[in-house]
């Protein structure tokens, strides 16, 4: 993947999960919906972010998100949204995962849950989570994924849902399914546009 590809993948991922947080959430963990006091601010910590992963590998086809939420029961949550852009295997993966977990909860004592959303295309790839230990003393970090390659079966399922996740997956697939034919790509682009328009933006549903 190009770094002008990297980026074309990257920046919308960024921009709708920073305006459409809620229903990002209600989309890929719907169990966290209840949970969340959402009449409360929503922070973004970048910078946070930036702080405590500043010396990991450059070049990452990757976008990170690190979210502060309050919850119902009146404490702090923080969620680390992981969206991996690469494209095939990556052998270190959950570890980095796993890393990312704990430095956040190291520096910044808030626990904190991490959300991987698979975005490559590669349909053999899907990392085990990461643990390490023996006699009984096991660390490591189980987190939520998310692989968009399994919605390509799941059609019917996208059209029906009334969240903008659904037709941000729905355009990702065909983005893949049409790297190799720029004029059906821009049909595509245009087509789910849209949709988006109609279903999010018309009816006002969100």
């Amino acid at each position: 993947m190009t770094q002008k590809n990297k980026t074309e993948f990257d920046s919308p991922w960024k921009d709708v999960i920073e305006a459409f947080f809620p229903q990002f959430m209600e989309f890929f963990v719907p169990d966290s919906v209840k949970d969340i006091d959402w009449n409360k601010k929503i922070k973004f910590l970048d910078t946070e972010f930036q702080k405590i992963t500043k010396d990991s590998k450059s070049g990452r086809r990757h976008t990170d998100k690190l979210v502060e939420v309050n919850l119902k029961n009146n404490t702090k949550k923080w969620i680390l949204i992981h969206v991996e852009i690469q494209a095939g295997r990556e052998k270190d993966f959950s570890e980095r995962m796993f890393v990312y977990n704990y430095r956040i909860y190291d520096r910044f004592k808030i626990p904190v849950t991490s959300i991987a959303i698979l975005a490559d295309d590669s349909s053999s790839w899907n990392p085990e989570p990461f643990h390490y230990g023996m006699w009984g003393s096991v660390t490591g970090c189980d987190y939520i994924k998310s692989k968009l390659l399994d919605y390509k079966t799941k059609k019917a399922y996208l059209d029906e849902k009334n969240n903008p996740f659904a037709i941000v997956v729905m355009a990702h697939i065909k983005a893949l399914e049409t790297k190799k034919n720029n004029s059906l790509r821009k049909q595509w682009k245009i087509e789910l546009t849209k949709l988006l328009y109609e279903k999010v933006i018309q009816k006002n549903k969100f």
